[in-house]
């Protein structure tokens, strides 16, 4: 929206149709995840702090 702010006719129009889409992707993502993470045994980290990107040369 913020690139493109006239594809969005309305905000009512904007919210009804992200609210959906975004909880299919979350499904969908959860859906995935959750098996691959109990199969090869990830666990979330303790620390809330992000690791720096590993710096390439």
């Amino acid at each position: 929206m913020r690139a493109r702010p006239e594809a969005v006719p309305d905000l009512a129009t904007y919210a009804d149709v992200k609210g959906p889409v975004v909880d299919l992707v979350v499904d969908l993502v959860v859906a995935v995840a959750e098996p691959w993470a109990q199969a090869t045994g990830w666990q979330p980290s303790a620390t809330k702090t992000a690791r720096p990107a590993p710096h390439h040369r």
